[in-house]
This record gives C-alpha cells, structure tokens and sequence, in this order.
C-alpha cells in the first residue's frame, strides 16, 4: 500500500480528529460553554401569532437546558452544520450534526434533561409540547452574529423500553448564505441559484428545472442537495417500464400461496424529509401522471389503493418532501411525451441553461485536470456551436456532457482539436446536412 507523507500543525491534527471521533475534547469545550458562556438565543419574532409565552425556568437545572440547547444551535451553525439531530436513548439524549453530508457525532446530553431540552425546542418552534404520540413539524429563527438564520423542525414519536414514548427531533439550518459559493462554482447562474435555493427550502416544494439535454440538470440538482446536506432519491422515470410497480409496489405470491404486497422504496422515500428527483419526467408514461397527481397537490399523499387489493391505504408524503423533476421540453428531444398541462402547473417552474464559459472552463480544468487553456478551446467551440443552434441556424447541439468527454481525451494525451473532432463531429453525422458539418468543421479549424 502507497503512503503518502504530508506535514500538519498540532492543530489541524486535532481538529482531525475531533471531527472524526467526537473526543473528549468536543466534551470538554461543550461543557466550558454551556458553564461560562453569557450568550442567549435571540429569536426573530414573524408573523401576530409569533409571541409564546414561555414557562418560567428560575432552577439551575432549567437554566442549564436553555443554556445547553443555545450552545448546540450556535456551535452546529459555527460548524457549518445542515441538521441537527436529537434522538433519545435509555441513558441519554444523542447529538449528531450533520457536517458535510456526515453525520458526526457530539458528546452526549444527560437523560435527566432530555424531557425539558425537547420540550423547549418544541416550544420555540410554536409545537404543541402535550403532543408526542404523532410526528409534527415547526420552525423558528435564530439571530447569529447580525445574520438570520431559519430552522425547520420535525419531531417523530420513537418508543425506549424503559422510557416509554419520546420524541426523535431534527432541526434543519437554512442560512441563506451556506452552500452558495460552493454551487456558484459547479456552474449555476445567480439568478438561477437564488431561486433554486429559495423553492427547495419552501415547505412542501415541488420545481420543475428544465433545459437542453446534457446541460446539467440531474448533477447539479444532486450536488446541490450534497451541498446543502439533503437527501436526495433519484428516480429514472424514463428507464421506469410500470410506474405501478416502480412507485407503489407489487403484490408478491409467497410459498403458501398468500398473496404480500412489497411496498416499493417510492413509499418509504416520500415519508422522509428530501429531496425526491423524477428525473427525465417527460419520458414517464403517461399513468405516471395519475400516480403523481395526489402527491403534488394540496393532498399531498401517495394512492398506493391504484396497485390493487384491499388492505392497501394512502401515504401521507412528509411536509419536508420536496420534488424535483427535471425535463428536456421540446420536439427536437426524441423519446419525450408533452407533459400533461395540469401536471406541469402543480410545479415551480425553473429554468436551466448551459453555463456561462468561465464556468465550464473551470469544471473542464477542475474535473478532468487539464490546462485552461484547452478548457478554453473546448468551451469556445461548444459556446459557438450552442449559439448558432438557438439561432436555429444548425439542428444540433454540444452538451456539457460532450465537453467533459473531449476534456478527457484531452487530459489522456490528445490535442484539443483532435478531442474535439473525435467527440462533436460524429453529433452532425447521419441526418445531419454536410453544410452543418462544413460549419463545425470550419469552427474547429479556427482554433
């Protein structure tokens, strides 16, 4: 096995490893703030119903809850945390933030708090704190050092041995600024950055992201999910032969001769706080509208009924469910259906271009490790082609799906123009006009 030997303060060690493990340290730091830090929670009031009125906590012990659930809000935001998980055990309350996508665990809370560190949560998300045998949703804001910053929660009934019924609580972060560097570089307009992120944090979100085929729609829309720490189920609704079976399930013959209906992963996604990606929509089958339907609408549940049998029922789809579904709009895309009007109108619309030059110049040298100066080349004569195609002067395009497999021949040896030549050329072969492939020729050989 290769080793690679790299240098790093003591300090960088150390934050290492107290990501990874969680140590003692974390533990000691934790217990410091919550002991000598003066700071409290500033709530951001919205709305005539927004005041509460909360109980009086004068005990130490109720001071130190709200001294423990200020310091594990501001130390995940500090963190750059997406979520905050809270999930009771028999002998205390375990603390996870999710920081990269990872769920990293923090040094455990006393039991003896957990009945009051969740019932304040509850509280400062207008919950109702008597309720805890059925999942409920809240939300709140928090000001941290001069900026607002939203957090949506979700509590879910979990039954211990010995403790009875408790409440499993996740605190989502939505700060308006996290995650938007990071996609700006993978290529996102700012226009269309902003909305995006503000229709997938709504409530019930469903958008619809349309655009040329190749200009990015399922990678983006994965990558900003990973971005943002949301979990993400891709559905192929083009490849999906019975959207029946796909999304709700079959019945299956077992040994005895019973009849078992096998709920499909659709059902069980739905009910979770994510991202749900149809992607290729405008390749479902038509029956897939009727499925769907119920989901996207004020109803907002899954008629697994349609799948046959008696003892089936509806879904409820999560109130943190988002869909996403992406399409190729258009004639010219072969294999795609026009989608139905009344579904397309359950959707918020958004519209994804291919990205501006600089950007693909800097995914082309970033992805495939090759100089910008053939990124450049690459990118220019995609850009060309692209133009000339929305002039409707030629019948086709470049993608950057294209790009990115002339970038890797050239990151394995060969010139920019013969990646090129290789890659783009056979698009306009075929039913393609020999004045179109005169044209990208003649674009090529300008390089």
């Amino acid at each position: 096995m290769d080793v690679d030997i790299v240098m790093a303060s003591k300090k960088e060690i150390q934050a290492a490893v107290d990501k990874m493990y969680a140590t003692s340290g974390e533990q000691e730091s934790l217990a410091d703030l919550i002991r000598d830090g003066d700071d409290e929670l500033e709530t951001v009031e919205r709305g005539a119903d927004a005041s509460v009125n909360e109980p009086e906590l004068t005990d130490e012990e109720g001071q130190q809850v709200v001294k423990i659930v200020t310091t594990l809000i501001h130390e995940a935001i500090a963190r750059g945390a997406s979520d905050i998980h809270l999930e009771p055990q028999e002998t205390h309350l375990k603390l996870r933030y999710r920081i990269d996508g990872d769920l990293q665990l923090q040094p455990p809370i006393p039991a003896r708090l957990m009945p009051q560190i969740l019932s304040r949560i509850k509280l400062l998300s207008k919950m109702d704190i008597a309720e805890k045998r059925k999942p409920l949703d809240g939300r709140f804001t928090v000001r941290y050092k001069g900026s607002e910053v939203d957090l949506r929660v979700s509590s879910f009934p979990v039954s211990l041995r010995k403790r009875g019924v408790c409440e499993k609580i996740v605190m989502r972060i939505l700060d308006p600024n996290s995650g938007q560097f990071p996609l700006r570089e993978m290529g996102f307009d700012p226009r269309v950055l902003k909305q995006f992120l503000e229709a997938i944090n709504l409530p019930n979100g469903i958008i619809l992201v349309t655009g040329p085929t190749g200009s990015g729609k399922t990678t983006a829309i994965k990558l900003a999910c990973e971005k943002l720490g949301i979990p993400c189920s891709v559905y192929d609704m083009g490849s999906m032969y019975d959207p029946v079976s796909g999304l709700l399930g079959v019945h299956r013959l077992q040994k005895g001769g019973e009849s078992v209906f096998d709920y499909a992963k659709f059902t069980q996604d739905i009910q979770k706080p994510g991202v749900i990606l149809l992607d290729e929509l405008s390749r479902a089958p038509v029956t897939t509208n009727n499925i769907l339907f119920p989901c996207l609408d004020s109803r907002r549940m899954l008629p697994v009924e349609m799948a046959g049998g008696d003892e089936l029922r509806s879904i409820p789809v999560h109130p943190d469910c988002v869909f996403v579904a992406t399409a190729n709009v258009g004639a010219e895309y072969t294999g795609t259906m026009s989608l139905d009007r009344a579904l397309v109108g359950r959707f918020f619309p958004l519209e994804l271009d291919y990205m501006p030059l600089d950007c693909e110049v800097q995914v082309l040298t970033k992805r495939c490790g090759i100089l910008p100066a053939d990124a450049e080349n690459i990118a220019s004569v995609a850009g060309t082609v692209r133009s000339l195609y929305g002039k409707q002067e030629i019948s086709c395009t470049i993608s950057t799906r294209e790009t990115l497999a002339a970038a890797r021949l050239v990151a394995d040896g060969w010139s920019s123009l013969e990646a090129m030549e290789l890659t783009f050329l056979p698009l306009f072969e075929g039913t393609r006009t020999e004045g179109e492939r005169g044209v990208v020729a003649k674009i090529f050989m300008t390089r």
